[in-house]
């Protein structure tokens, strides 16, 4: 995998391929239970914010594993709404990340579908 398509990644499956020694295919089978999901959660994240600022939200893994993004001039001219679901979805803390059932009826969404 190239090494920019991390940058989609959560912190947490970031840390575990790491550890698990990058293409060995055995890292997936560790993300277990509540946090793999968000870990999914963290990447729709990434893809919503790409797509309305058509960049990433992180340029490196070290922003990844640090979990470090901020909102860049495109997204700040977005409404609140659409800064509120990135938020939830790449909140820095796994467990506290938005679900997909609850971002299915996001107002942001809502609007647009």
């Amino acid at each position: 995998t190239d090494a920019h398509d991390h940058v989609f990644w959560s912190a947490e499956a970031l840390e575990r391929y790491n550890q698990a020694g990058q293409g060995t295919g055995s890292w997936v089978h560790k993300m277990e239970g509540p946090q793999r999901f968000m870990c999914d959660s963290w990447s729709l994240g990434a893809i919503i914010y790409s797509l309305v600022a058509k960049q990433p939200p992180c340029e490196t893994d070290e922003d990844v594993l640090a979990k470090r993004w901020n909102f860049n001039l495109a997204i700040d001219e977005m409404d609140t709404e659409a800064k509120s679901l990135i938020e939830g979805f790449m909140h820095p803390t796994f467990d506290k990340r938005i679900r997909a059932e609850r971002a299915l009826h996001h107002e942001w969404l809502r609007r647009r579908w």
